[in-house]
């Protein structure tokens, strides 16, 4: 029953943020959108960036070195994850994978405003990928009230800002990480 509070809420979150984000069909890069749905001793956090931001390219990974690179983002997510959302360590939190989706195609049809010379500055369709990332969060104490902090750029120096919300029981709050300064308040 919690868990699934939980995610309703999250759920709530997430529409609200990708209505307000995406509107204008937004593919930034070197942006990240983050949601945190917290309640007492438990949290959900998804995250999502255009796929270049976390590996170097936004299409999907066809060849070798291609796969390599999404699966070496992958795991630097997966074993750093408590460094880049940062909690307070007195609260005891562990986090674990519920869902990563390296190569999410863009939906609203985007074209890349890229212009190429050898087609005398037509533009290029291109595709864009999101990368997509959903962690379950489980605390000794209640993180309710506390802050979090975001640390990126050791890991994926391409991410510069950081839109994260929070939705909780008591709070609901939002704020813009630029260059890994400042913090969120669950």
């Amino acid at each position: 029953m919690l868990k699934n509070s939980l995610r309703l809420c999250l759920i709530s979150a997430s529409i609200f943020l990708l209505q307000n984000t995406y509107a204008h069909g937004a593919h930034n890069h070197g942006s990240a959108k983050i949601n945190l749905g917290v309640q007492q001793t438990t949290a959900t956090i998804q995250m999502e960036m255009p796929a270049v931001s976390m590996y170097g390219f936004e299409h999907e990974a066809k060849t070798q070195n291609d796969k390599k690179a999404v699966s070496e983002a992958v795991e630097k997510l997966k074993k750093n994850i408590s460094q880049i959302v940062k909690l307070d360590s007195a609260l005891g939190c562990t986090f674990s994978p519920n869902k990563i989706e390296p190569f999410v195609k863009d939906e609203d049809g985007d074209e890349d405003n890229m212009k190429d010379s050898k087609t005398k500055n037509k533009k290029i369709e291109g595709e864009h990928g999101d990368f997509r990332a959903e962690f379950n969060i489980k605390c000794q104490k209640d993180i309710t009230g506390s802050k979090v902090t975001f640390q990126f750029k050791p890991f994926f120096p391409n991410i510069k800002q950081i839109d994260a919300q929070v939705l909780s029981n008591s709070t609901q709050s939002a704020s813009k990480i630029t260059n890994d300064k400042g913090f969120l308040q669950l």
